[in-house]
């Protein structure tokens, strides 16, 4: 029975066994007959459990052939008494008996009672208005009209007033009520729970802390031990929480490095690697670090390709431009070089034919040489 009080105490539910031997073997305080089926009939039965009392509800069976079941899990009662012709014990869940004694704290009296004659004067107010409504304004009555108005809104601020000062008369005893009420409980009720919040998240930030410190921790002297210092712990987004146990934290923690260390041995593997890092440390992501960095240098390759094709373009047109055949060289005749002799000068005259480069190499020769010469 030992195991069943546990239980009891520590709302764990009990076995159908369990709560036969509950029924049979322990203190019965009370028992009440209920409805009859075709086999069975309904059983509500108290029991004394180290000063509690339980309910039991189960079916008892009508013949000795018929098993009794125990499916419904017991449940804490008190007894509450009621007369009325005779006193008979009434047993409840615990928390209805509670609410029940809370209710019998605050009760209304009387509630406010209101004469009006609303309706009467409603009638007077319809054919008011209507009439009122259905006039023409011109020119001529429209002071008039202004007085009519005025005056209706005179009279709807009369009542107006009234509304809110019986509103006001009504809710008095309610707002004395109120503040009593926030004085004698809430505002007890209310400072209890801060102090007890406060003190509960002091301790609850105290043990979060510790034990996000012992998963940092881990977390350095794994990343260490894979010889990776470009990522932090809070790269990892590991939401550190009491209810997360620490074997959960560390193989989150381990499983986020280990990826780390699979993708460097991948990017290792690739063309451009040092590229690549570069792209997934910013991002961790590494297909999207490769494909990023491959997509890049297909990118300059294409445009060097481009440009290549171009300047190949432009060579070959310069190439395919008519270039002249001997015979249509143009005659060139240059002055001789002259000849300081006595510092008298001599002229002489010929004429040079060659390919192109040939006579380019002949021209840049006499101006070098300082030669004087006239191209025809």
């Amino acid at each position: 029975m030992e195991e069943i009080y546990r239980k009891l105490k520590d709302n764990v539910e009990l076995s159908e066994e369990e709560i036969k031997s509950l029924v049979w073997d322990s203190e019965q305080v009370y028992e009440e007959e209920g409805d009859d089926h075709r086999w069975q009939r309904d059983i509500f039965t108290v029991v004394k459990v180290e000063n509690k009392f339980y309910g039991i509800c189960w079916m008892r069976g009508l013949t000795e052939s018929q098993e009794s079941n125990y499916y419904e899990q017991p449940f804490e009662v008190a007894c509450e008494n009621k007369t009325e012709v005779v006193k008979k014990e009434i047993w409840k869940p615990i928390s209805e008996v509670q609410n029940t004694e809370n209710n019998k704290m605050i009760v209304v009296k009387q509630l406010p009672v209101i004469e009006e004659q609303l309706r009467q004067v409603s009638a007077e107010i319809d054919e008011k208005v209507k009439n009122t409504v259905g006039l023409v304004c011109t020119e001529e009555n429209v002071k008039t009209i202004k007085e009519i108005r005025a005056t209706l809104n005179k009279e709807s601020k009369e009542f107006e007033d009234k509304r809110k000062q019986v509103k006001a008369e009504i809710m008095k005893p309610y707002d004395d009520f109120e503040k009593i009420y926030k004085e004698c409980i809430s505002d007890k009720y209310k400072t209890a729970d801060v102090e007890l919040k406060n003190k509960i998240d002091s301790v609850e930030n105290e043990l979060k802390t510790n034990k996000k410190t012992e998963v940092i921790n881990y977390f350095n002297e794994y990343l260490n031990s894979k010889n990776i210092d470009f990522v932090t712990f809070d790269s990892a987004n590991i939401n550190v929480t009491l209810s997360a146990s620490m074997k959960s934290l560390k193989e989150q923690a381990k499983n986020f490095i280990d990826k780390i260390s699979d993708d460097l041995n991948l990017i290792d593997t690739q063309e451009h690697k040092a590229e690549i890092l570069v792209e997934y440390k910013q991002s961790l992501n590494v297909s999207n670090a490769i494909t990023t960095v491959n997509n890049r240098f297909k990118a300059i390759e294409e445009e060097k390709a481009k440009q290549e094709k171009e300047v190949q373009v432009e060579v070959q047109q310069k190439t395919t431009e008519h270039v002249p055949t001997i015979e249509e060289v143009e005659q060139v005749e240059f002055k001789a070089p002259t000849v300081v002799e006595d510092e008298k000068i001599y002229t002489i005259k010929f004429t040079v034919k060659g390919t192109l480069p040939k006579l380019k190499e002949l021209k840049q020769f006499l101006e070098n040489g300082g030669y004087i010469y006239e191209q025809q």
